[in-house]
């Protein structure tokens, strides 16, 4: 057993993008984690999940499969920005609580930029951006987190910040990993 894995969780698109995109690259099986039910024949788990309502979509079922024997690297997919320390912050500040500690490791979380349409997004999605953008709008700027910001930011707009060369690092880490 020495094999590897790229398991995406997305919701509109870019995160099963990127994978796709990292699966043609590495010749690495890629799958929705709705489609995984064991790990266990799998050494390397590479796990790409949107940045969704405050977590990361999908983690929580992959983590309970993985033994201790097996390796996960980790790339979030969002529309906040990957190189702000901040929002760095807040997302391992979210992953800490649905990783097991023995797993999280920082040197293996990437963070990457995503896409946004609101013509795109669910009626129940919509309708939940806009409760919460009423809500930010009226809260004082200097309160707002910097995922907040972006939300009142990208509220309405179609945006697509998807680069592949942003994928580099996460390519050159796995090539380590598989050595």
């Amino acid at each position: 057993m020495n094999s590897s894995i790229i398991i995406y969780a997305s919701r509109y698109g870019s995160t099963e993008q990127y994978a796709r995109y990292l699966s043609k690259c590495t010749g690495y099986p890629c799958l929705s984690y709705k489609e995984i039910t064991n790990l266990q024949e799998y050494n390397n788990i590479i796990f790409l999940g949107a940045l969704y309502a405050g977590s990361v979509l999908g983690v929580d079922s992959i983590v309970k499969m993985i033994g201790g024997h097996q390796s996960l690297i980790i790339a979030t997919v969002g529309m906040v920005d990957p190189n702000n320390p901040e929002n760095i912050c807040y997302i391992h500040d979210k992953l800490k609580k649905q990783i097991p500690a023995h797993l999280f490791d920082e040197q293996k979380i990437f963070h990457l930029h995503g896409r946004i349409d609101y013509s795109r997004m669910s009626i129940k999605h919509r309708l939940m951006m806009y409760f919460v953008y009423r809500k930010l709008k009226k809260t004082p700027k200097e309160n707002l987190s910097v995922a907040d910001k972006t939300i009142v930011e990208t509220y309405g707009k179609s945006i697509d910040d998807v680069d592949f060369k942003t994928l580099e690092t996460l390519k050159e880490l796995i090539c380590q990993s598989m050595k």
